[in-house]
């Protein structure tokens, strides 16, 4: 009976140990399924957040792809716009080069036709100013020639009357040269109306000292040299006559 009991005893000290151990075992599982519990979820956790920031990055994608597809939808409309209006805008720039080209074109035409106007004119004017000058000339020189000849005439016969007022007074002269009975007074009288005639013909305000020079002068003016003293009455006679 002791030794049942004591079997038993060790039996149950077996157990004891067996469950012991088996606690130790259960309660490092316990500790392990735990530290795997708290990994599994802090790798949820991170899951679970990498799993909201990929949808976040899906979403902020998505709306970028939507951007983009906007902005090249709209690139593709404004492509056309321009496309649209860069032909407009070159339909425009050649039409307005044509008229530009058809306006300078006529202007210059314009200008031609007026610049052969003015040239004609001009010319027909030159041509009626040369033909005025010639007349002019020609008239400026008849009027030459007029003056020239009515100048000589005009000296011709002032030399004449000249000549034949002096031939008067010299026939006085002679006469009263001959009269036998003359006075000093009558002398001095004929002297000085010679000297004022002489003064009025020649316009000298110095009268002669005697008439012998003053018939002298009279015949060089006449005859542009100056005549013998002897023979003055001679030559002043036969230049009346002449």
């Amino acid at each position: 009976m002791t030794e049942i009991i004591k079997e038993e005893k060790q039996t149950n000290q077996a157990l004891f140990e067996a469950l012991k151990e088996r606690d130790g075992t259960i309660c490092f599982q316990n500790q392990t399924i735990l530290s795997l519990q708290e990994e599994i979820k802090t790798k949820t956790e991170v899951r679970k957040k990498s799993l909201v920031e990929v949808e976040s990055q899906g979403e902020k994608e998505k709306a970028w792809n939507q951007d983009v597809s906007e902005n090249l939808n709209k690139k593709d409309m404004l492509s056309g716009v321009l496309e649209e209006m860069n032909r407009h805008v070159k339909e425009e720039m050649q039409a307005l080069k044509e008229a530009c080209k058809k306006s300078i074109e006529e202007e210059r035409e314009r200008l031609d036709k007026n610049e052969n106007l003015r040239n004609q004119k001009v010319s027909e004017s030159l041509k009626v100013e040369g033909m005025t000058i010639s007349i002019v000339d020609q008239k400026i020189v008849g009027l030459q020639e007029e003056q020239q000849t009515s100048r000589e005439v005009y000296q011709s016969l002032t030399q004449l009357e000249n000549v034949q007022s002096v031939n008067k007074d010299l026939e006085k002269m002679k006469v009263k040269a001959d009269e036998p009975q003359i006075s000093l007074e009558q002398k001095d009288q004929t002297r000085e109306f010679h000297n004022l005639k002489a003064t009025h013909i020649f316009g000298s305000s110095q009268p002669p000292v005697t008439q012998t020079t003053k018939l002298q002068n009279v015949l060089t003016d006449i005859e542009g040299t100056e005549p013998e003293p002897t023979d003055f009455l001679i030559t002043a006679q036969e230049k009346v006559f002449t």
